[in-house]
């Protein structure tokens, strides 16, 4: 194995922790996860580039390590287009769920809507007004953004009623919001939701 094809594969491993380690902090980091989101197919790339010159360069049997290179990066960036957010908001909100959970005691704690407000300054939570509640009775639901990114964001919503799970069709998701897309239960209470422009 040649030096080169040890540094592809020490950038790889960056690459997949790098990954990792953008999907999983916390909240706050929404805004840096929709860039790398457009980041990880970019590095993919550029990896997959550099694993087809290797194949040029090693010799004999060796060949065949940078073809599984150029296999693993193409999987992995289309695994994390295709299911990494969901994923990684997933994990992200079982390390962080006592403090998601502590924001909601807080908010049903609260007497007023101007408390509740307060309680979700600066950006730590909001209240999806483009999720229009069944029943005016019905709590409604909170949102902890997860990703931003261009014309998409996605949140970790807090909603007991489970009104965003019944939207399971194209039609009852419009009905519900304008800007739903997909919506994903995670636990009890707790989805992972789509939304874009």
């Amino acid at each position: 194995m040649t030096q080169l094809t040890k540094a592809l594969f020490s950038a790889i491993l960056v690459w997949v922790i790098a990954t990792f380690a953008v999907y999983i902090p916390p909240h706050s980091f929404y805004g840096v996860r929709g860039f790398a989101f457009l980041l990880v197919p970019l590095f993919g790339l550029l990896l997959a580039i550099f694993s087809i010159v290797l194949i040029f360069v090693e010799k004999g049997k060796l060949k065949i390590i940078p073809l599984l290179a150029v296999l693993f990066v193409a999987l992995f960036s289309v695994g994390v287009g295709y299911k990494g957010t969901s994923l990684g908001a997933k994990a992200h909100f079982f390390l962080f769920k006592s403090r998601y959970e502590s924001m909601v005691a807080q908010i049903k704690s609260a007497k007023s809507e101007e408390e509740k407000k307060n309680i979700c300054a600066n950006d730590k939570c909001n209240f999806p007004l483009e999720i229009k509640m069944q029943n005016a009775n019905e709590p409604s639901p909170v949102a902890f953004r997860y990703l931003s990114g261009f014309l998409f964001w996605q949140s970790i919503v807090y909603d007991p009623s489970g009104t965003v799970m019944k939207a399971n069709s194209f039609d009852k998701r419009r009905e519900l919001s304008i800007y739903l897309r997909e919506t994903e239960h995670m636990s009890g209470d707790w989805y992972y939701c789509y939304f874009s422009d």
